[in-house]
């Protein structure tokens, strides 16, 4: 498992880069407006990469959890 700075500049970095880029193509284009549409859309695929992470390290823990009561029933 990685430790939890890790996990919390990894959530930084999901939310934090979708952000930026939309931010610098709105300046580029001097389009406002643009802003609008784009940063909704930036928010919710930073949330379906942050559920689909949360869905592959519950998996992990769950096979991580059967292999710890494998070892107690021995």
């Amino acid at each position: 498992t990685k430790p939890k700075n890790t996990l919390c500049l990894e959530i930084i970095f999901i939310f934090g880069v979708p952000a930026v880029i939309v931010l610098i193509v709105v300046f580029a284009t001097d389009n406002k407006q643009l802003a609008w549409y784009l940063l909704p859309i930036a928010f919710i695929l930073s949330w379906i990469i942050l559920i689909m992470k949360y869905k592959k390290m519950a998996k992990t823990l769950e096979s991580l959890d059967a292999q710890i009561r494998e070892l107690k029933k021995r």
